[in-house]
């Protein structure tokens, strides 16, 4: 799989779980919204893939900005 700024992905089963991983509070810029629009066109190109999960890494904030 592609490497996304920002972002991790783990392929569990036919899952696909996004961790936006952007401290101190996961925000998006340009090259992150760039990559996940990417990655979305990948997993919707990837027929193993049914569902998407996405999630923010740490403790205190899942995506902020």
């Amino acid at each position: 799989m592609n490497s996304y700024a920002h972002l991790n992905v783990e392929k569990r089963g036919h899952t696909a779980v996004v961790t936006i991983d952007n401290p101190p509070a996961n925000t998006w810029n340009r090259a992150s919204l760039s990559a996940l629009k990417q990655l979305v066109a990948d997993l919707n190109a990837d027929r193993d893939i049914y569902a998407l999960v996405i999630t923010g890494q740490g403790e205190k904030f899942f995506s902020a900005g």
